[in-house]
């Protein structure tokens, strides 16, 4: 081991040098300098000299070697070089110092010592005794430099581990910098991008004000560049990216350049693309929905007011009797349907043209460039027609008509919602038409619509204004001519139009549900009503009051017991209100009815299914239900007098009626001819004109007084 060099710079380890070790050693000059002493002069450099012989021994050291090898010069001169200095026997090192003894090359060369933990440049060079030797300790700038190194391959470690692409520009924008994200990314390596001006790596056209945003990045502004996927076009992919320009600023403060970073937004924009397909199309069938549907509506209504020649249409489609599948076969079997129907759909309407689901089992199309509501009614038919009647649900054979609207567009519409509005209209004008066809709208439909909102309005209204009143129409034993009841018959009492049929407001107060009130208000008046007039008429102690029943009271949650608490209110006898179903109310709702009547049967109340022949298997229901009487249709009675089928009919139902226990009330008799068939073919009750009209209620109470006078007098 030779003597260990002092060192200003930390060990390897990080420790600092021992204490003492850059304290003057032997040697140091004390007195003044003669320049014309070489030896004189060496003393004075802060360099450590040493000079030896051809045998490799020290014959000269200033004091400043003497320091560094930290004994006195006595201790160092004459001593081999390889035992003075640390590790001076290294092949490379001796071979170096060889040659230079042998005056074949100067050594330069900057050496790491390990026991000193030091970095030196060393020169050495012939002289005349053999070699001089010169040594700097550079440990302070070689740990500078390593630290700068250090800190630029830290640096660069960064960039290439980061999950961002980072690329930096120069003030003439130039790549000078492009991470290894970048180059994954781009599909660019940095040996071909380094030096390229930015407009031939970037496709700068692709995003408006990108040039502009560059320019003001170097004066000191940050700019963004949103999403596109044309900004990189060489990209094999074509990633969607988003840049981030911000300045590069020198020490001093100045804009030297551009630094970029690039996110590779492509799986958020494939999250946001699912999900704005999710929020625009409907889960079920991949159709567009209601709320892109009426986007499209709007731009082309926009569009049809701006340009006089743009003429579009809608189609509004809705399947018949759909609830009715969904009932009998199941909710899936429904979405198996509305699945086939959405492809059919998608198959047979124009290219440009939208088909979307509005929602349940209802459809539009919107119809682009038409000509004229020709063109839109001839599009309507063929969509009707292409979708054709049949269809297999989970292996059943089944076959569905559709009722259509059509509505064109005009500059008339301020709203595309009025324009939905209205083809909505049209369908349901199809619907009540007979269903399986297409209606196009009119002005005349506008008005009916307006009445009827109007009419649903007043309804409300009605209900609590009570401006209904019931009308009484009396029921007669035609095999002995006497009084038996009355038929409770609604009139609503408008304040404008004056008084007004059930005909006419009914439907409405079905599908509005205000039908529940009324029929509550009309079975406690008619049972009040009856207990007035046997209060005041001897002659109405057995007549009961047949009240008409809604399918809507059959779905609430008490509606028997709501019947039955009327009933006990007015004090009267379960037998003394009698309710009137009519056929399309079971064929609605069988269970439910079939439950409900039950119930009712079993605390007294007597039923009677009304407008009896008009449905479709209306014999079947005769042994199904808990009838106690049929009420035959007055379509069958006005024409039996004069037409023998429908008095063989007429036979048919009695005949059956009768030996299901039942009794039958013939409705609509006007003539004493109908009178006198009815009586021969065995009917039991009647009523109509040729006995009486409806009458108010107090009227009913002094007919009541009359009959009662006849019987006894006859």
């Amino acid at each position: 081991m030779g003597i260990p060099f002092e060192s200003k710079a930390p060990h390897r380890d990080g420790r600092d040098p021992a204490p003492g070790a850059l304290a003057d050693g032997p040697g140091v000059p004390t007195g003044p300098v003669d320049p014309d002493d070489p030896a004189s002069v060496l003393e004075q450099i802060p360099d450590a000299f040493l000079a030896f012989d051809r045998d490799w021994r020290v014959q000269h050291l200033n004091w400043k070697a003497a320091h560094l090898l930290g004994a006195s010069r006595a201790e160092v001169l004459g001593r081999e070089v390889w035992s003075a200095l640390p590790e001076a026997g290294g092949l490379e090192w001796e071979s170096e110092l060889r040659r230079a003894a042998q005056g074949s090359s100067t050594l330069h060369l900057e050496k790491y010592f390990r026991s000193p933990g030091a970095w030196f440049e060393i020169h050495a060079f012939p002289s005349r005794m053999g070699v001089a030797l010169y040594m700097r300790d550079i440990s302070d700038r070689k740990w500078t430099e390593r630290s700068l190194r250090d800190s630029d391959h830290f640096a660069r470690t960064i960039l290439a581990s980061v999950g961002e692409g980072i690329f930096v520009l120069d003030r003439e924008l130039r790549c000078r910098l492009w991470n290894d994200f970048m180059a994954q990314a781009t599909g660019l390596t940095a040996e071909e991008v380094l030096g390229r001006p930015v407009g031939e790596v970037f496709n700068l056209d692709a995003s408006p004000g990108a040039g502009i945003g560059l320019g003001r990045v170097l004066e000191g502004e940050g700019f963004r560049i949103p999403s596109t996927r044309e900004l990189v076009p060489s990209t094999r992919s074509q990633r969607w990216v988003d840049l981030v320009l911000s300045p590069q600023v020198s020490l001093e403060g100045e804009v030297v350049g551009v630094v970029g970073i690039m996110h590779d937004v492509t799986d958020r924009h494939a999250v946001e693309e699912r999900l704005l397909h999710s929020a625009m199309h409907d889960p079920l069938t991949g159709l567009p929905n209601r709320s892109y549907f009426m986007e499209q509506l709007r731009q082309a209504n926009d569009r049809a007011r701006r340009y006089e020649d743009f003429h579009f249409g809608l189609v509004f489609l809705d399947v018949d009797h759909f609830k009715v599948i969904n009932d009998s076969l199941g909710h899936q079997a429904g979405d198996d349907l509305l699945l086939q129907f959405a492809r059919k759909l998608e198959d047979c309407v124009r290219p440009g043209d939208i088909a979307a689901r509005i929602g349940g089992d209802e459809f539009a199309v919107l119809l682009y460039d038409m000509g004229d509501e020709v063109d839109a009614t001839d599009i309507a038919q063929r969509i009707q027609s292409s979708l054709g009647n049949r269809f297999v649900i989970q292996g059943r054979e089944v076959f569905v008509t559709l009722s259509a609207g059509v509505a064109v567009g005009t500059v008339g519409y301020e709203r595309p919602e009025d324009l939905l509005r209205d083809a909505d209209t049209a369908m349901y004008r199809a619907k009540e038409k007979g269903r399986g066809r297409f209606e196009l709208f009119d002005a005349e439909m506008h008005k009916s619509a307006v009445a009827l909102l109007l009419m649903q309005t007043d309804l409300q209204r009605a209900v609590e204004r009570e401006e209904f009143a019931l009308h009484y129409q009396p029921i007669f034993d035609i095999r002995d001519a006497t009084l038996v009841g009355f038929e409770a018959l609604l009139r609503w009492e408008h304040p404008r139009n004056g008084l007004i049929a059930p005909g006419a407001f009914i439907h409405v107060a079905e599908d509005t549900g205000v039908i529940v009130e009324i029929g509550r208000w009309a079975a406690r008046e008619a049972c009040r009503q009856l207990g007035e007039w046997r209060a005041t008429s001897p002659g109405a102690s057995e007549l009961s009051v047949h009240v008409n029943l809604s399918g809507k009271e059959f779905v609430q949650p008490d509606g028997v017991g709501e019947i039955l608490d009327i009933v006990r209110g007015a004090g009267l006898g379960p037998g003394s209100l009698k309710l009137e179903v009519t056929e399309s109310i079971i064929l609605e709702n069988a269970d439910l009815v079939a439950r409900a009547l039950e119930e009712l049967r079993e605390h007294g109340i007597e039923l009677s299914i009304d407008d009896f022949g008009t449905g479709y298997s209306s014999l079947s229901y005769l042994h199904r239900f808990p009838f106690d009487t049929v009420k035959i249709d007055q379509s069958f009675v006005s024409g039996a007098a004069a037409e023998v089928s429908n008095q063989e009919i007429i036979r048919a139902i009695i005949s059956l009626s009768h030996n299901l226990g039942m009794d039958v009330i013939a409705e609509g008799v006007e003539t004493s001819e109908q009178m006198e068939m009815l009586l021969r073919l065995g009917c039991d009750f009647a009523q109509g004109f040729f006995f009486s009209g409806p009458m108010a209620g107090g009227d009913a109470g002094a007919y009541i007084d009359r009959a009662t006078a006849t019987a006894l007098a006859g």
